[in-house]
């Protein structure tokens, strides 16, 4: 009988571990999901920074991803984002029963927790891929989702969630759901979903429902994405308005909204800071050249006028525009580095 070498498997378990601290280490871990009326709250731990995600239920677009602080009580833990245009904090009851949401100054929203204290944990298990011959960068954003898809023209109720942050992994890629099945009524329909991100932009997504767990559906699925068809830049450039973050590498006035929008026919108009912009502009590709700005002429402080100044004869001279994931970047001539943007929809900026 062949003995098996003790080098050989002291290097067995050594690849066993390695592998399996790389999958730890490339995956987000969920402290808590608080589900309140129309917005569901994801903290996280990522890399052992403390991140908190916000998603509107209506149509399921983030609109808060950022780090935040912690705040332990006797009661639960309190989380507050450190970015974002108003103050976000979500409470999780120590007891798992309730959670808590306030934004701003509206009204504190209570709410359920999902996914978490699980003394029952059973899982989901399966693999996703795409047939494009398209390999995927370091630090693609993979986010697979158990929903209860049982309602109708009703956002779908996010039971669990994993993230994978790639580090140089391919299709197809294994995950695994966990779940309370205490927790799963026999006469609902659940389903699992999943999206890649690269660089914040949606590139593969789920088209199809893939039934899992109940009316005979199975616990393990392979999942197989498809890919976003990308609108055109100008396309991209009309949706919503963009706020100046960085004029140039030299920052700009927290308390100044500087914002640009990019209209119908080749006409673009802002707000400088102190007065309203506009002009034409024509757009070749990537390339673009402003013609002549015209504004109001109402007079603000000096600092407000002397950045409102710089912006619009830095606007003039631009030559090239790109998206880089969440920003607007335009080169202008005579400037090291580009004007920086960040997109706004419905007044909240996108991150």
């Amino acid at each position: 009988m062949n003995k098996i070498s003790p080098i050989f498997c002291l290097y067995l378990m050594t690849t066993m571990f390695s592998l399996t601290a790389k999958q730890v280490l490339s995956e987000n871990v969920t402290i808590g999901i608080c589900q309140g009326n129309s917005q569901t709250f994801r903290i996280y731990r990522q890399k052992g920074q403390i991140m908190m995600r916000a998603y509107a239920q209506k149509d399921g677009v983030t609109w808060l991803n950022t780090a935040a602080k912690e705040n332990v009580t006797a009661e639960g833990n309190d989380y507050i984002n450190i970015r974002g245009e108003q103050e976000v904090r979500v409470f999780l009851a120590k007891d798992r029963k309730f959670c808590s949401i306030s934004i701003g100054k509206s009204p504190v929203e209570r709410g359920t927790m999902e996914g978490t204290s699980m003394s029952n944990t059973s899982f989901v298990r399966g693999s996703l891929t795409y047939l494009q011959r398209i390999a995927l960068p370091p630090r693609a954003e993979i986010s697979i989702k158990l929903l209860d898809v049982s309602l109708q023209d009703v956002a779908a109720e996010v039971i669990s969630e994993q993230i994978i942050t790639t580090s140089g992994e391919q299709v197809p890629i294994r995950f695994q759901l966990k779940y309370d099945p205490q927790e799963i009524k026999p006469n609902h329909s659940y389903a699992v979903q999943a999206s890649i991100r690269v660089n914040d932009q949606l590139t593969f997504t789920t088209t199809r429902r893939y039934a899992v767990i109940t009316m005979g559906s199975p616990l393990t699925v392979d999942l197989i994405l498809d890919p976003v068809a990308r609108k055109n830049l100008y396309q991209e450039l009309k949706q919503g308005e963009w706020l100046l973050e960085d004029l140039a590498g030299s920052g700009v006035l927290d308390s100044l909204q500087t914002r640009l929008k990019f209209e119908q026919e080749e006409r673009l108009n802002g707000l400088g800071g102190c007065n309203l912009y506009f002009a034409n502009y024509k757009l070749n590709g990537e390339n673009i050249k402003v013609g002549i700005i015209a504004s109001t002429q109402k007079a603000c402080s000096p600092a407000v006028m002397n950045q409102e100044d710089r912006y619009l004869k830095a606007l003039q001279q631009a030559y090239r525009l790109r998206l880089d994931g969440p920003y607007l970047l335009i080169d202008c001539q005579g400037l090291k580095q580009p004007l920086k943007f960040t997109r706004i929809k419905e007044g909240k900026r996108e991150y």
